[in-house]
């Protein structure tokens, strides 16, 4: 069990590092005016880049509460723990593409919202591409919830 507290409070680590990396270069974004083709279109960029950030942040900070939980309970880590290794839960995830889906989807993501300085076409595209694989793969794991 120490290893995997450690493993938790590395997890942490990155977890913060990710937000204030994330946090900095939304602000930068802010103050420093990408060349776009439609100057209104470039507001609804940083209105959705801001809602994504937000997501993000709120989403990070639930799962490092429930990590320090964890860290102070040994009943709560052992749960943690168990849900973690528990072996449906991997096989399901498999099934569904594993984290390979979700890395690709944000790779698609990000590159549509850097498009999208440079194309609006470009950008509902990828966003819809990314959506799509993110539906699906939420569909699969549903589907295989219940047949597994």
């Amino acid at each position: 069990m120490e290893n995997y507290k450690n493993t938790i409070k590395k997890r942490i680590v990155i977890m913060t590092v990710v937000c204030l990396v994330v946090v900095s270069v939304y602000v930068v974004n802010l103050f420093h005016d990408f060349g776009t083709v439609n100057e209104n279109f470039s507001d609804y960029i940083k209105g959705f880049q801001l809602g994504l950030i937000i997501v993000l942040v709120i989403f990070m900070i639930g799962l490092m509460r429930k990590y320090f939980i964890a860290l102070k309970n040994e009943q709560s880590l052992k749960k943690l723990f168990f849900e973690e290794t528990d072996e449906r839960a991997r096989m399901i995830s498999e099934k569904t593409g594993g984290n390979v889906i979700i890395a690709c989807a944000l790779c698609i993501l990000i590159a549509g919202i850097i498009a999208g300085y440079f194309n609006e076409i470009i950008f509902f595209t990828l966003t819809g591409c990314c959506l799509f694989l993110l539906v699906t793969r939420k569909v699969l794991k549903l589907y295989y919830r219940g047949k597994y």
